[in-house]
């Protein structure tokens, strides 16, 4: 009751002669001037615009709902005007779209329904995953008026929020910064030249505070780290020549790397490791 909901390409108005029946606040975009002309004589609320780029305003939004009918299909970059749709929709709004069937178009040999202004043929398929793609969910798909229609309702999907990884990443940085600062002189090492590890170490801008990075794999060794150019080095370099301290970040190998390293009796060197982007000493003075 009240919603907002706007017709994209909305012609002379016909569809939104419809929704003014019902309780919605209905308006459209349009760009064909003509069309506009004349559904404003008819009082209906048109602007005269067209999304091209994906971020344009359209005035009067954010909006509950939309329709997109049988225009899809006309429009040279689909991916950008549905990208204008999400935009400008209000969060969980809600959408009709509407296409021509080319499932049934190939299966009853429909070759007058290729015409010039039809630049996209959508099967259910294919609309599906162009709507998914671009920013909703698909709440339902399906044939219309005797097969030649597909009808898509969808709902705008919400981008991932990233926020609470960034706040685990900012405070990882942070105790690696406090770890760090108790061994000036790059004398802290770390064990596991992974991919996890890799981008520890370049998140937390270790690149001129490791001495070197251990790892048992043998085509690794010898090379360096990618990003932070840190050399990497055998584990028997490691305990010929120990660091002061080393980080350990091995994934599911932790606690078994933690073990060896325990098992060679280096009393002098601190061991730390990284457990759910947290940094916990395990053994040692620190």
């Amino acid at each position: 009751e009240g919603k907002k909901v706007v017709e994209i390409g909305c012609g002379r108005g016909e569809y939104l002669q419809i929704l003014a029946g019902c309780d919605v606040d209905a308006s459209g975009i349009e760009y064909g001037l003509d069309s506009v002309s004349f559904a404003r004589e008819i009082g209906l609320d048109v602007t005269q615009m067209f999304i091209e780029t994906g971020g344009e305003i359209i005035p009067d939004g954010p909006f509950e709902g939309f329709l997109l009918l049988n225009f899809l299909e006309h429009l040279p970059d689909p991916s950008s005007v549905l990208a204008g749709i999400h935009k400008n929709l209000r969060d969980g709004g809600i959408g009709l779209v509407e296409v021509p069937n080319f499932d049934m178009i190939v299966e009853k040999s429909l070759f007058t329904e290729f015409v010039a202004d039809h630049l996209f043929y959508f099967s259910r398929d294919t609309l599906s995953t162009t709507l998914t793609r671009n920013g909703f969910n698909l709440i339902a798909c399906d044939e219309s008026w005797h097969g030649y229609t597909i009808s898509a309702v969808v709902q705008k999907r919400e981008p991932i929020n990233f926020s609470k990884a960034d706040d685990l990443r900012k405070q990882m940085c942070m105790e690696f910064e406090s770890f760090l600062n108790q061994y000036p002189n790059k004398q802290v090492a770390i064990w596991g030249a992974g991919h996890q590890a890799f981008a520890v170490m370049s998140l937390a801008n270790l690149k001129d505070k490791i001495c070197y990075v251990v790892d048992s794999a043998l085509f690794k060794q010898d090379h360096f780290t990618p990003g932070t150019h840190i050399p990497i080095v055998s584990p028997e370099r490691f305990f010929d020549k120990p660091a002061c301290a080393i980080v350990v970040i091995a994934g599911s190998y932790t606690s078994e790397v933690v073990d060896i390293i325990k098992g060679k009796y280096l009393d002098n060197v601190d061991i730390a490791i990284l457990e759910n982007y947290k940094l916990e000493v395990v053994s040692g003075k620190v």
